[in-house]
C-alpha cells in the first residue's frame, strides 16, 4: 500500500477520499505530494480510541483495518476530501519514516486549510 517516502524532502502521503452513503464501503486512495507545491488538505486528530475494535476500509483498492473512531472520522464526507491522517498517511510499520513524519507533524498541521478534531 505504501509507496517509498524520500525522508530527505518534504513530502507527505495525502489521503484522497471519496464520496458514497452511510451504508457504503469506504473508499480512498493515498497520494504522495510535497509540502513545498502547498497543496490542498485538510487535517484531522482524533483519539485513537480501541485499537482492538476494527473495521474494513478499501485503500487503494486493497482492503485495509483501520480503528472503528478512525472509520467514523472518514464516514462523513458529502463530496470528494483531501486529507492528512496520521494512521493512514504515515507508514506505522516503518519506524524510520514514522519518526521523520511525527516531526514533520507541526508543518504538516500549520499548512492544512483546516484542522478538524474528532473527540470520539
Amino acid at each position: 500500500v505504501y509507496e517509498r517516502l524520500d525522508l530527505g524532502s518534504q513530502h507527505i502521503r495525502l489521503l484522497v477520499l471519496f464520496p458514497g452513503r452511510w451504508t457504503d464501503p469506504l473508499s480512498c486512495a493515498l497520494s504522495l505530494v510535497s509540502l513545498n507545491d502547498r497543496p490542498i488538505y485538510e487535517a484531522v486528530s482524533y483519539a485513537w480510541g480501541n485499537r482492538t475494535s476494527r473495521r474494513t476500509i478499501h485503500l487503494d483498492d486493497r482492503l485495509y483495518s483501520v480503528t472503528a473512531a478512525l472509520e467514523i472520522v472518514l464516514r462523513h464526507p458529502t463530496k470528494a476530501r483531501i486529507i492528512w491522517v496520521d494512521a493512514l498517511c504515515i507508514n506505522q510499520s516503518d519506524p524510520e519514516e514514522r519518526t521523520h513524519q511525527v516531526n514533520m507533524m507541526c508543518a504538516i498541521y500549520s499548512l492544512a486549510q483546516e484542522v478538524f478534531l474528532f473527540l470520539g
